[in-house]
């Protein structure tokens, strides 16, 4: 725990990273704790005695060292269980992948895994047959091994996610999974 000044009577407590800031002011007895870069305090408490408030700061920051302790061993492991996970193990060159994304519409587009690497695999993107079955909506199917000309082409990391794996995705919106072999759900506008 480190303590710097910044006003009399005033200071902060930084606890071990946790990215948070306990601000003790020992003539009202007050004690405020920010989290972040936030603005308003996560909590502002007042107390009666001086040896309320120093109870009080030893139990705020046992608790956000715990927090933080626990954090730490949480990477830790995702960290372990990351390095442990092979590619081969979960996918197949040939197998094909489902992406769905979209905010007012479901798009669908279907990629063919290509290469794979230790913890990587190539996908490719793979034209499709789209059967429409309803007003802007319909079903669609991957072609297999018919690959979409100038069509995107990614490199997905293969991560731990609890006893699965989840791929990376190179569009914070993207959704990639293994194609189940059922027509998918698309919709769209004109």
């Amino acid at each position: 725990m480190r303590t710097k000044s910044r006003m009399p009577g005033e200071f902060t407590r930084e606890l071990g990273g946790t990215n948070f800031n306990l601000y003790i002011h020992d003539n009202n007895l007050t004690i405020k704790g920010y989290y972040g870069k936030a603005l308003k305090p996560s909590f502002f408490y007042r107390y009666k005695t001086k040896e309320e408030l120093d109870l009080a700061i030893t139990r705020h920051a046992d608790r956000l060292n715990k927090i933080y302790e626990s954090s730490v061993e949480r990477k830790v492991k995702k960290k372990e269980a990351n390095s442990a996970i092979k590619a081969a193990d979960h996918f197949s060159i040939g197998e094909i992948l489902v992406n769905t994304w979209g905010y007012e519409q479901t798009n669908i587009e279907f990629y063919q895994v290509t290469k794979i690497s230790a913890k990587r695999i190539t996908v490719a993107e793979l034209k499709k047959t789209y059967t429409e079955t309803g007003f802007m909506c319909g079903h669609a199917i991957p072609n297999k091994d018919s690959f979409v000309e100038n069509g995107d082409t990614y490199n997905l990391t293969v991560k731990e996610n609890g006893a699965q794996v989840r791929l990376s995705s190179p569009k914070s919106f993207y959704s990639f999974s293994k194609w189940d072999g059922r027509p998918e759900y698309e919709s769209h506008y004109a």
